[in-house]
């Protein structure tokens, strides 16, 4: 929030202050929001988890209050953020927040979205991945497999200046055997089935293959809710 606004509100008192917000946001909007940040708390604290996870005093200031609002206590929270990490290895939790992705771009064997554009719980998984695999320094799309634990790192150094870029390195892992191949390097012209343009790995409503293998454009699913 920027600072002339955090100074004009500063003499509000906690209730005051959520009353107005109510009113003018409306409760459905309110609700919405208390979802995502209770969500983007929780995929937080499953990240750190890989950091080793201090003591709430430890966090960052907005955490720390994301924690009170969202959760009874810092515990609960933990143990809400663990079990979102052991879903993680549940196949069918994964295509669903696949699916929910609303930026990216669907083929028929995987979803590939920027690194600019991941969100939420896609964005938890490919941090495990790299932590289980390890990540190359350069990448700009990542690519998830419909049907297998296969993450992929791929690197275009001209992704946002040439609608047709060309692929200059990538590296695929397993996560079934933690066994990554060898990378694979060397610029050659990317296939234009899942990048027709740099805008298609950004836009809002995925793209889809049809049946008759177009893609085509179908609103995008809700996204995926905190554990409860």
């Amino acid at each position: 929030m920027p600072q002339p606004i955090i100074s004009l509100l500063g003499h509000l008192r906690a209730a005051e202050l959520k009353r107005c917000v109510e009113k003018e946001a409306g409760p459905l909007k309110v609700e919405r929001s208390a979802e995502r940040g209770a969500l983007d708390t929780l995929l937080f604290l499953a990240a750190e988890l890989f950091n080793g996870r201090g003591p709430a005093s430890g966090l960052p200031l907005p955490v720390q209050l994301d924690i009170r609002a969202f959760f009874p206590t810092y515990s609960e929270a933990r143990k809400r953020a663990d079990r979102l990490l052991f879903k993680l290895r549940d196949e069918a939790f994964v295509r669903r927040a696949m699916n929910g992705s609303s930026a990216g771009k669907f083929t028929a064997s995987a979803l590939y979205v920027h690194r600019r554009a991941l969100q939420r719980v896609l964005r938890l998984y490919e941090q495990c991945a790299s932590i289980a695999a390890g990540r190359p320094g350069e990448w700009t799309v990542v690519r998830f497999r419909h049907q297998s634990r296969g993450v992929s790192w791929l690197d275009y150094p001209e992704f946002d200046t040439d609608p047709h870029p060309r692929l200059a390195a990538s590296y695929a892992v397993d996560l079934r055997t933690r066994s990554p191949p060898s990378p694979r390097t060397g610029a050659r012209p990317t296939a234009p089935y899942y990048i027709a343009s740099m805008n298609s790995l950004l836009r809002t409503t995925p793209t889809r293959p049809s049946t008759g293998g177009s893609p085509k454009q179908r609103p995008a699913p809700a996204s995926t809710r905190a554990l409860t």
